[in-house]
């Protein structure tokens, strides 16, 4: 008899209104890497969700932003639409569309690079019992992370812009952290110059070409990690 484990659930934070980057929506569609910023990480939920690492993804976004709602649906991902930009509202509006998850894996939507190998050792603590788990790139905790099932109430009562991050001090036992090296997949983008840093360090991170090789293959250093 086979036997599957239950899949978490991937929540893609993304109704912000970039309002640091110059609002109007523009930060999660602005041109990355040859593609629209938020594309690398729905990607990599894509053909992670088709290995059956995690579930299909659903994207929280805010009710006019009809650009991300269509990007996300060419990727095979949902939505749910909330009007608030807090971080805590936002995760909540996740939790409350796919309440029977076996746990959500929150992912920030301006964390392009975010990759399924990462994604794997969080998962990996929630199988052994773990029911927070945090990434820690050496700055202390923070996204990606998994919540379980179990946390449900406590996701559903956080309040303000903090989201998650309330529970770090407040469950007993404590979250665990999984440790990464420092690298790109904790690169977010609050503004124009984050974003130019970040093309910047993936245009130095890609091979050289050879004389007569076609044109860049538009694939980020996220896109469909395993």
């Amino acid at each position: 008899m086979n036997f599957r484990l239950p899949l978490a659930q991937p929540l893609v934070l993304a109704a912000g209104t970039g309002s640091r980057f110059g609002g109007g929506g523009q930060k999660l569609t602005a041109e990355l890497a040859g593609r629209p910023l938020t594309e690398h990480l729905f990607r990599t939920l894509e053909a992670a969700s088709q290995r059956r690492l995690v579930a299909p993804a659903l994207v929280v976004l805010r009710p006019e932003d009809q650009a991300l709602a269509v990007l996300a649906a060419r990727h095979g991902l949902d939505v749910v639409r909330v009007a608030s930009q807090a971080l805590s509202v936002t995760l909540s509006a996740g939790v409350r569309a796919r309440p029977g998850a076996a746990a959500w894996l929150m992912l920030l939507a301006d964390q392009p690079f975010s990759t399924a190998s990462h994604w794997r050792r969080l998962i990996a603590a929630w199988q052994g019992g773990a029911r927070a788990v945090f990434s820690d790139g050496g700055s202390g905790p923070q996204p990606p992370a998994l919540f379980a099932q179990e946390l449900r109430a406590e996701l559903l009562s956080l309040t303000g812009d903090r989201g998650a991050g309330q529970l770090i001090g407040r469950l007993r036992p404590p979250p665990e952290v999984v440790r990464f090296p420092p690298g790109i997949w904790m690169k977010d983008v609050d503004t124009a110059a984050d974003l130019l840093d970040l093309e910047r360090e993936v245009r130095a991170r890609r091979p050289p070409r050879r004389r007569g090789q076609g044109g860049a293959s538009g694939r980020g250093p996220g896109s469909g990690g395993s």
